[in-house]
């Protein structure tokens, strides 16, 4: 009865990480589908306000409303508005595919800043995998005499950007509701986009209004799920659900642009999420993680 306890919690939390990969990865193909009418400026604002308004409810359950630990929560919300700033931006000036395989990348930063923030080092064997890793990512940005095309440089911020957000929501997870570590992303980002956004809202149709809103409504939804996710099972598990996307962005950049990734791409791809799972077995191996580290809410 234990044992099957066990499998029905980790099923749980398989099926709510997948699906909030799929809700994300349908966000993606709105976001890109948005720019090619407004900039990503607009995109960040509109989805923001929406996120904000379905976070509100949750974080006003429970006090203390502003959480504990606000001077890094200010941070972590700065850091996710490079993040999503430098990630959305890819997204409307590179394939979608190339786009989606550079926001993977994010683990592999994660091992020097955390060796630089936290004074954790990582093992040989995981040093060589995160060379490797940037292998790959050369042959995704495809350097031309030495310089990296703009777009993918900016990719590659992007993932960085998220690195610091993953070890930030690390340190918060046992001080600070996941609800408040969502409502400082979302305002910090509201109050970064407005400038760029206020003189261009005429563009704004409604059409435009309500699939950017959507966006917004399927971050936050998948957000939750993968929080409901990691109460149920591993957290290097769930992580991995995250690369269903590359195949899922690779369709639906056929279908929507015809974009067909070369080989270089499809090779550093492989190389470099090859690398990312090979880390995060590693993890696994080196420290398993219990099931319900994380809540929801």
């Amino acid at each position: 009865m234990r044992r099957c306890g066990f499998l029905q919690n980790s099923y749980k939390g398989l099926v709510s990480g997948l699906s909030a990969v799929l809700i994300f990865h349908s966000m993606t193909l709105l976001v890109k589908l948005a720019e090619q009418s407004v900039d990503h400026w607009m995109v960040i604002f509109v989805r923001s306000f929406f996120a904000i308004a379905i976070m509100l409810p949750l974080v006003l359950r429970s006090k203390p409303y502003l959480g504990k630990r606000k001077g890094l929560l200010v941070i972590r919300g700065i850091a996710g508005f490079f993040s999503i700033s430098c990630g959305f931006y890819t997204l409307g000036h590179l394939p979608l595919l190339d786009a989606t395989v550079l926001f993977q990348l994010a683990p592999l930063f994660v091992l020097p800043l955390s060796a630089f923030l936290l004074n954790e080092r990582a093992r040989p064997m995981e040093m060589i995998l995160m060379i490797v890793g940037f292998l790959g990512i050369l042959l995704i940005a495809k350097p031309t005499h030495g310089v990296f095309s703009f777009p993918a440089l900016v990719g590659i911020a992007g993932s960085v950007c998220t690195a610091v957000v993953f070890i930030i929501i690390r340190e918060l997870r046992h001080t600070d509701r996941s609800s408040v570590n969502v409502m400082y992303f979302g305002i910090v980002s509201l109050a970064g986009s407005t400038p760029n956004s206020i003189l261009n809202l005429h563009e704004l149709s409604l059409f435009l209004l309500l699939i950017i809103g959507i966006t917004g409504i399927f971050a936050s939804l998948a957000q939750w799920l993968m929080s409901t996710a990691y109460q149920y099972e591993r957290a290097n598990r769930i992580a991995m659900l995250n690369f269903v996307g590359v195949p899922l962005a690779a369709l639906f950049g056929y279908l929507f642009w015809n974009e067909r990734p070369d080989a270089l791409t499809i090779m550093g791809g492989a190389i470099a999420i090859g690398a990312v799972i090979a880390i995060q077995v590693l993890k696994e191996r080196k420290a398993p993680q219990k099931s319900g580290s994380t809540t929801a809410g």
